[in-house]
């Protein structure tokens, strides 16, 4: 087994008690593939870098996954990608895709319908899903429909928490049509101005979002299957942070919610004692 891969913080933040859940290779496995997906993610985030710049690297990195799947890796988080690939036996589309689905990062800046955002939650959401998905070794038949609903909550809930933070660097994910809907431009959200229009805007992503929870909810209990804890306590935790995010009335200006060690431990337990919390 290659060296392990530390853990981002952002991953610790909320995904890491959830992998407390899990067997040592597995715990591992996950840890390297958020490891690559923090590294191409902090690719297209970094403010110093240009455009072009930031597309070679990306680039370089599917040159790796490519190198990866001829047996020639080409550094040592690729080293630890082509045990993880080889153990769970994960398919290269699903590393191209990600790496795409972040690269759209640097093209486009909103997105016109909710069926235009989710082909992009779909690539940086959902493809992580069903690696997890291959790594738990869960081939079921609800295996897709667990991984686009789940995805697509958590995608849309990162959404809604970070909608100011994202305007700052001229990304707009909430869909055009909602915004028109509900009269609000990515001017006045760039400034960070607050009004019931906009209320209503993200109480209607919310109610989105939680319809997809729900979704994702009865797949999981319909399942009920050990190696499931883990997405049911992610889903369970990301939905615990939008419903404090609703509870704030969507106003995270001065204070953005986040899921704390205490409650996501109490979560974990929950769902490792099979407690009733569905």
């Amino acid at each position: 087994m290659p060296e392990s891969e530390k853990l981002s913080e952002n991953t610790k933040s909320n995904f890491y008690p959830a992998f407390l859940l899990l067997e040592k290779d597995k715990k591992h496995a996950l840890s390297i593939i958020y490891a690559f997906a923090k590294d191409i993610d902090d690719i297209a985030d970094n403010t110093i870098l240009r455009e072009e710049e930031k597309r070679n690297l990306l680039n370089i990195w599917k040159n790796k996954i490519e190198e990866i799947y001829r047996d020639n890796p080409a550094d040592s988080l690729s080293e630890s990608l082509a045990w993880v690939i080889k153990k769970f036996n994960i398919e290269k589309k699903m590393f191209l895709e990600l790496i795409n689905g972040v690269s759209r990062d640097l093209d486009e800046a909103t997105y016109n319908t909710f069926e235009d955002l989710k082909k992009y939650m779909y690539q940086v959401a959902v493809i992580p899903g069903l690696i997890t998905l291959d790594i738990l070794e869960y081939k079921g038949e609800h295996r897709q429909s667990l991984a686009e609903n789940l995805g697509y909550a958590v995608q849309l809930t990162n959404i809604i928490r970070d909608i100011y933070e994202d305007a700052k660097i001229d990304r707009f994910y909430i869909p055009s049509e909602d915004m028109k809907r509900f009269d609000i431009s990515s001017d006045y959200i760039k400034t960070e101005k607050f009004s019931e229009n906009f209320y209503n805007m993200m109480l209607f992503e919310y109610n989105r979002a939680k319809e997809l929870y729900s979704r994702s909810l009865e797949i999981l209990s319909l399942e009920k299957k050990e190696k499931l804890k883990l997405p049911l306590a992610m889903a369970i935790i990301y939905k615990k942070l939008l419903d404090k995010i609703r509870r704030q009335n969507f106003d995270i200006r001065k204070k953005i919610p986040k899921i704390n060690k205490l409650e996501g431990m109490i979560i974990i337990l929950k769902v490792y004692f099979n407690s009733e919390i569905l």
